[in-house]
């Protein structure tokens, strides 16, 4: 990862920061315990045992293809890699995509415990205000890589109103 000079050591280390795109087809032919030693062997600071618990409340299966997985299991694989990792920045791309209801809030409790209780950022992108104001309290809005608006969370949902018309 490379980062602008002057910045501290924190954002040049790959291993403080997690990735979690909205993509997960390089995981393809990875079984769950193949992840599990993958992000082993690249973040120094994962916890075996966070892994296991996570993956064992999920129920995934630890030795089927990912490729067999559905879109929603391949996404709870991934976000228990990244919470495991124990880093200090979590990024989030579309991260609830292909969850059904109920393990959408598992996973955002999840989520929302490990970051509070570690002290991590987190980062998520989405297009979803209301997935956006479940995980954070701050929101910017980029459009053509151009910063159109930064603001507290509660200020953007005070902006938004619901309009029907009926013809």
């Amino acid at each position: 990862l490379r980062m602008s000079r002057g910045l501290g050591d924190v954002y040049k280390r790959q291993e403080n920061i997690f990735f979690v795109s909205d993509e997960t087809v390089q995981f393809s032919r990875l079984t769950v315990n193949d992840l599990k030693s993958f992000y082993q062997s690249s973040y120094p600071t994962f916890d075996d045992k966070v892994f296991d618990d996570l993956i064992s409340k999920l129920d995934l299966p630890r030795k089927k293809p990912l490729s067999q997985f559905s879109k929603g299991m391949k996404r709870q694989a991934i976000v228990a890699a990244a919470l495991a990792c124990r880093t200090k920045y979590i990024l989030l791309d579309e991260a609830f995509d292909g969850l059904d209801p109920a393990m959408r809030k598992l996973i955002r409790t999840m989520i929302v415990d490990d970051i509070f209780d570690r002290g991590a950022t987190l980062v998520v992108s989405s297009h979803n205000i209301t997935e956006i104001g479940e995980l954070c309290d701050k929101a910017m809005l980029l459009h053509k890589g151009e910063v159109i608006f930064a603001k507290d969370i509660d200020d953007v949902r005070e902006g938004f109103e619901k309009v029907q018309i009926a013809l």
